[in-house]
Formats: C-alpha cells, structure tokens, sequence
C-alpha cells in the first residue's frame, strides 16, 4: 500500500467508545493509538470491517466529548499479551459537523504544540 497522508499523524492515546451504526446500536471499547486531521488509528477488541460506518466517542481533554462520524478503511490483526485486537484506521466522513469541527481544532492545536515543541 503506497498511500500518501494529507495530514500529520500525532501519537495521542485516547479512550473511546465505537457506536455500530447497525439495528442494536451495538458498543466497542477502542483506544486511539494516532490521530490526524481527515482520521483515526485506533485499537480495539472488536473486529470492524472495512467500509462500516460508525460513531467514534471521544472525550477530549478540554472540549469534552465528542460524536464522529466515521468510516473503516483498513483493519488489521494484532496479538498483544495473548489477547487478539485489532488496530483500524478510520477516515472522518463529514468534518463540517459540530462535534467532527472540534475534533479538527483539538487536532490543530495539538499540531501546534508539536511543531512549537520542535523549534524551543
């Protein structure tokens, strides 16, 4: 897979809840291992397939939590103590929503801190 970013990755470790968006409205607990401005690297016990929308919960340490929509673009296995889970990348779907507008500001300013940190 020779794919370009458009956007920076930052390591930010974040507990969230994945909404399935399917007749049970079924939950997944994940945490994110990266994020970026167009998505999520995240990791979770539940297997999600690529291509499934879900609603990413989020709560960001300043703006509280947040709903996103988002869609599976790659999902891969990971075996981690004996335990199997599975690592997805995520692309938001819809960034001109409210709360998909504060995760991209919450992004932004995280970019900030880093490049800041990098020059000091």
């Amino acid at each position: 897979m020779n794919e370009k970013r458009s956007t920076h990755r930052l390591d930010i470790e974040l507990p969230a809840v994945i909404e399935m968006e399917d007749a049970k409205k079924s939950l997944a607990l994940a945490t994110t291992i990266n994020i970026s401005g167009t998505g999520v690297c995240m990791l979770s016990k539940q297997r999600f397939n690529t291509g499934q929308e879900l609603v990413l919960k989020i709560n960001l340490p300043q703006e509280g939590q947040v709903a996103i929509h988002v869609k599976v673009v790659w999902v891969k296995e990971a075996m981690n103590f004996n335990t199997r889970e599975y690592v997805a990348g995520i692309r938001i779907t819809d960034a001109m929503k409210f709360d998909e507008a504060k995760f991209i500001k919450f992004y932004a300013d995280k970019l900030i801190e880093f490049f800041k940190g990098k020059n000091d």
